[in-house]
């Protein structure tokens, strides 16, 4: 499945949003040429719901990627992704 859905993003243009479930997610990343593959924890935080994983697309022939995790921060005592460990802050620098 998650081959086929990042097959069929990479041929689209513009946003792309999915929904996916959050065990499967390191998964579903992983099948995109990223730029920076060491980013992407192994798996979804388990403690956390208040994440966005994003791929930015780097270059379009060959297909290429940035992995981004970006916290939404709308409640009080959400926090950065301090303690997130393998994860690409929003500025494209290790956030830990």
């Amino acid at each position: 499945e998650e081959e086929t859905v990042a097959a069929a993003v990479m041929r689209l243009d513009g946003t792309v949003l999915v929904v996916w479930h959050h065990g499967r997610m390191a998964g579903l990343v992983r099948r995109f040429p990223l730029a920076n593959p060491d980013d992407v924890s192994e798996a979804w935080p388990d403690d956390r719901f208040d994440l966005f994983w994003i791929l930015v697309r780097q270059t379009v022939d060959p297909v290429s990627y940035r992995f981004v995790a970006q916290p939404q921060l709308l409640l009080e005592g959400d926090h950065g992704l301090d303690g997130v460990d393998g994860v690409d802050g929003p500025d494209g620098g290790d956030a830990s």
